[in-house]
């Protein structure tokens, strides 16, 4: 073959294999945040489930910071105020959870959606 032929073959080839190692380079760099979005999540349902059940106060935010960084000092996420964003999201997304399975645990036990307002119970859209 000649060196025209084989060049463009070669070249063919190294798009192709450039391609592949920056699409596994963003697989690699997504499956690493969907790691630490898990991570950060469960951290935070700890937090609240420790502040809840036992008498661990505000303070314990600021040492579980200072310990967090201290054990792990290359990995950033674990500051006072970025551990106290990754509650307030839980606690966030904790209240939307819950309200969407009240409502549909309304739709799927009853017939109608019901609102009570002031005291007298309206129906509002019947599901018949």
């Amino acid at each position: 073959m000649s060196d025209l032929i084989i060049n463009k073959y070669y070249k063919n080839w190294l798009v192709e294999l450039k391609t592949k190692i920056k699409q596994s380079q963003i697989k690699a760099a997504l499956s690493v945040n969907s790691e630490l979005i898990m991570l950060y999540w469960d951290l935070s349902k700890q937090i609240v489930e420790k502040q809840l059940n036992t008498a661990w106060g505000s303070g314990f935010i600021d040492q579980l910071s200072k310990d967090l960084k201290v054990e792990f000092p290359g990995m950033s996420g674990f500051s006072k105020s970025n551990l106290k964003y990754c509650k307030q999201f839980y606690q966030f997304w904790q209240r939307i959870l819950i309200s969407q399975q009240v409502v549909g645990d309304l739709l799927n036990n009853t017939n109608s959606v019901q609102i009570i307002a002031g005291g007298n119970k309206k129906i509002i859209a019947n599901t018949r």
